[in-house]
């Protein structure tokens, strides 16, 4: 795991987070797209608020981050032809 030296910045991957958490890849980078796993600059994702949200929006305790991934999820797909 890639520590930065800044803990609130602790980054990893998506594979080694999916493999932290017993996830696979494609649902951590779902996650991300649903607004759960915060990305940084770089693209690695924030281990401290990527966990922070993750365990509230599984334990259903982040009622604006499950309003904000019902939202998103919601969201029609726009296709141009």
């Amino acid at each position: 795991m890639k520590i930065s030296k800044n803990l609130k910045e602790l980054t990893t991957t998506q594979v080694e987070f999916a493999r932290a958490l017993g996830i696979t890849q494609p649902r951590v980078h779902q996650l991300i797209l649903d607004g759960v796993v915060v990305r940084n600059r770089t693209g690695g994702v924030l281990v401290i608020d990527s966990l922070k949200n993750y365990y509230q929006a599984k334990s259903g305790t982040g009622d604006n981050l499950n309003f904000l991934i019902t939202a998103k999820r919601k969201q029609p797909t726009v296709r141009s032809s």
